[in-house]
């Protein structure tokens, strides 16, 4: 039986699935090295929806596609940061599980000091945690 806890986090799952579809669009366009681009897209939809910030944290998806699509999100991003570590763009350590949880906690971050995604102070935050992911030259 679900409880209303449930229905409500299923509820908040199919409220954002469309950024989830803006995110794979973003992600699966071609082009050889687009990690900046792509945890800028990423970041910019987390602090503009504060719901698909929420659902995107959230440790259990509640529904399987919610879970299906990030997991999708997830193998995707982890190709793009393999070719940007194979070509020394990146840091070897970091994965996307990390990434995702950077990019969410930044947002979070920003959205909670009130700062729109293109805010200056935010491109800043954001170019910091760009810059600590790119490899030890």
């Amino acid at each position: 039986m679900t409880t209303a806890r449930g229905r409500v986090a299923e509820l908040e799952e199919v409220l954002v699935l469309d950024r989830f579809e803006e995110l794979a669009e973003v992600l699966r366009a071609p082009g050889a090295s687009r990690l900046e681009e792509v945890l800028s897209a990423h970041f910019a939809l987390l602090v503009e929806d504060e719901l698909f910030e929420k659902v995107t944290a959230r440790a259990a998806p509640a529904l399987a596609r919610t879970a299906a699509v990030r997991q999708g999100l997830v193998e995707d991003l982890a190709a793009l940061l393999d070719r940007a570590r194979a070509a020394g763009e990146v840091r070897a350590e970091v994965g996307a599980p990390e990434v995702l949880l950077l990019v969410c906690a930044l947002a979070h971050a920003v959205r909670g000091a009130g700062l729109p995604p293109g805010a200056p102070r935010a491109q800043a935050l954001l170019r910091v945690l760009l810059d600590g992911l790119r490899g030890r030259g």
